[in-house]
């Protein structure tokens, strides 16, 4: 679209405020938020109803973009997955059995757990990504000092799309991991 210069673009609203991202599991009737700096649920409410009555009903992760306006949250965009790198960030905090969460919810029995546990340390993500991402990445590039930062107990790194090197011997300099085109 952009690449001819004067394709004509509609736009149908300016949304000023703060990006948000929600994930919900649903077994197609209850709702279960699973992070977010607030609850949204009743934005996805609405969506979750209109599938299990249109007979389409939808059973997994809602992973809802939203943004923070003056008027309130508005839905930007549904995805159903774990977004990455969004994800990563409740995986360090959850705390709970992830295998029966999701096998409740894939058995229609998520209204019957009780709030997900995430921790109150604050979590964030950093992606490291190779020169040329995400376009055509450069290969054969290397995150130093990996092993150094986590052992300051401040840091757990998440290889996404990159093999992870097996443990360096502990006479070794610190492990580097490669990324991958």
């Amino acid at each position: 679209m952009f690449a001819q210069g004067d394709a004509p673009v509609v736009l149908e609203e300016f949304l000023e405020g703060e990006e948000a991202s929600l994930f919900v599991l649903t077994d197609g009737t209850a709702l279960l938020p699973f992070g977010s700096a607030q609850d949204h649920k009743r934005i996805v409410a609405p969506t979750v109803k209109a599938m299990r009555e249109e007979g389409m009903p939808f059973s997994g992760v809602l992973y809802a973009g939203l943004m923070l306006t003056r008027t309130g949250p508005k839905l930007i965009e549904y995805n159903a997955r774990f977004g990455d790198p969004e994800c990563q960030v409740l995986m360090m905090r959850f705390q709970g059995d992830l295998l029966a969460v999701m096998l409740a919810t894939a058995e229609g029995r998520l209204a019957m757990l009780g709030d997900i546990a995430l921790s109150d340390d604050i979590a964030m993500t950093v992606v490291l990504a190779a020169a040329g991402y995400p376009g055509t990445p450069k290969a054969g590039g290397a995150i130093r000092g990996i092993d150094a930062a986590e052992a300051t107990g401040a840091i757990r790194p998440v290889a996404a799309s990159s093999p992870s090197p097996p443990p360096a011997p502990t006479s070794a300099p610190p492990a580097t991991r490669p990324i991958a085109a």
